[in-house]
């Protein structure tokens, strides 16, 4: 089987799993390079996530800026990102309904529980939008900027729109975009009743060397899994 096979199981499961958790509804997009550090990269075609086949990925190429009409018109993001961070292999776009809340309200992006450190510093908030696209990043100064808000975390937020998450990864991009919208879940209870309780940063750090290792990834992948069938 070609990797290139392997690469569209891997968006299909994660895109699948995603929608099953909430993380995407009919909108979103999740992409991933064709090999490490490679300068092409797949990506769902204008479908809805959650019913995508393995035929509804289509390969770009991060030097484009002029991509076929079958694929989400803020492509453009995606291939900015990878231009920029040769760290990244997987990109994941989604209208998560607390992480969209929490970033458009004034709250700052930090965890609150163990469950949501992905990243030491505050998720950046980007709001500075071509009115003609309304919060949609089909420009490619806009795709240069929200690269830039980016810069070498694991999140940036959309504000009113929703998070764009990457990863060395499908998995751990996708991993990551359920802790963040778990962690906006608590943080607009905690906000709903008081003022939300930050971790503190050396905890952050800890829990960080924690996080991702492989072994501590598949327990949350396998729960993932099954709640997705």
């Amino acid at each position: 089987m070609s990797k290139r096979i392997d690469k569209r199981k891997e968006l299909f499961q994660a895109s699948q799993m995603l929608d099953e958790m909430g993380i995407y509804n009919e909108q979103g997009h999740i992409s991933v390079r064709t090999e490490p550090e490679a300068d092409t990269f797949l990506i769902n075609n204008h479908s809805s996530p959650g019913t995508t086949s393995l035929q509804d990925f289509v390969v770009c190429s991060v030097h484009d800026s002029d991509f076929p009409d079958s694929v989400p018109s803020e492509t453009i993001f995606h291939a900015k990102i990878y231009e920029h961070r040769d760290d990244v292999n997987a990109i994941c776009h989604s209208h998560s309904p607390y992480a969209t809340v929490v970033s458009s309200v004034g709250l700052e992006m930090r965890p609150v529980h163990q469950g949501g450190v992905f990243q030491n510093g505050p998720v950046t908030i980007y709001d500075d939008y071509n009115p003609e696209g309304g919060t949609l990043i089909t420009t490619e100064r806009e795709a240069e900027d929200v690269s830039d808000a980016l810069g070498m975390d694991q999140a940036v937020a959309l504000r009113g729109h929703g998070p764009i998450v990457v990863g060395e990864s499908v998995t751990h991009a996708a991993i990551i975009s359920i802790k963040l919208e778990y962690n906006s879940w608590l943080e607009f209870m905690q906000a709903s009743v008081g003022s939300p309780w930050y971790l503190p940063e050396s905890v952050i750090e800890g829990n960080l060397d924690l996080a991702f290792d492989e072994r501590k990834m598949l327990k949350p992948l396998d729960y993932y899994l099954s709640q997705s069938g």
